[in-house]
């Protein structure tokens, strides 16, 4: 295994514990700030080879992978995956970086260990979405797989992606009742935001979506920011609401 060497003033073997410790600290510090770039200057000061901590290598493989050095980020994940061979999590991730490299022979190797580790785990299905994904697999199959995820698992993210995958195959209906799923059972966030544009391309938003809509952008410092098909979504309802109150006199 080669870890890149830029950048590297040091090896871990010239810093004494309390340096790295130091450092360790100042990269969590970075990452809890959301300062990837600045915490990889760091990280790329110490030779990971001789640190045993898998959490602290997972984080460090995180951050690589925030600064898209995908190579990198799976170099210091295979680390910690020798130091805990039987830990899924890794092979998920391992797998999910291959996929991002475009290594698709890679990622298959290590989806086939997961499902073999694993077998019961829901998130095989999302790794055969991301591999069938990256191979430009047709519609009806990526649908297939992610709706094996869904069926399972309640996540926003995946529910969302499969409303996409449901409107591109021209399944209107199906795209529409999986928006207002997201809708129903999350509430509020960004991707309940998406599933209400989503939806509004095909249909208009039930009372209950557009009060949500109306609390969330009342309380939010950004509201600004919403698509201009959902202000006017809810400059139609409140005017609506508005004439319902006052009556015909009013």
């Amino acid at each position: 295994m080669k870890l890149r060497e830029r950048g590297r003033m040091r090896e871990m073997g010239k810093m004494d514990k309390y340096e790295f410790n130091v450092r360790v600290e100042q990269i969590k510090k970075l990452v809890g700030r959301g300062d990837f770039e600045s915490a990889m200057k760091i990280a790329d000061t110490i030779d990971w080879r001789r640190v045993r901590n898998v959490s602290i290598l997972s984080m460090v493989s995180s951050i690589y992978e925030k600064n898209e050095e995908y190579q990198e980020a799976k170099d210091i994940l295979l680390l910690a995956f020798e130091r805990a061979p039987i830990g899924k999590r890794l092979l998920y991730k391992l797998a999910e970086l291959a996929v991002k490299q475009g290594n698709t022979a890679e990622a298959e190797d290590y989806y086939r260990e997961f499902c073999d580790l694993a077998p019961d785990d829901a998130r095989q299905y999302l790794l055969r979405y991301m591999i069938l994904k990256a191979k430009g697999a047709p519609a009806e199959q990526l649908i297939h797989t992610l709706e094996q995820y869904c069926n399972v698992e309640l996540d926003e993210k995946w529910m969302y992606e499969l409303a996409t995958l449901y409107s591109k195959a021209d399944m209107s209906d199906l795209c529409v009742r999986t928006c207002d799923k997201i809708m129903l059972m999350f509430g509020l966030g960004k991707y309940v935001e998406k599933a209400m544009d989503l939806k509004l391309q095909y249909a208009p938003l039930n009372k209950y979506q557009m009060d949500l809509r109306r609390t969330e952008i009342s309380t939010r410092p950004d509201c600004g920011k919403w698509s201009r098909s959902t202000r006017q979504a809810l400059s139609i309802w409140t005017t609506r609401s508005q004439g319902a109150r006052n009556g015909p006199g009013g």
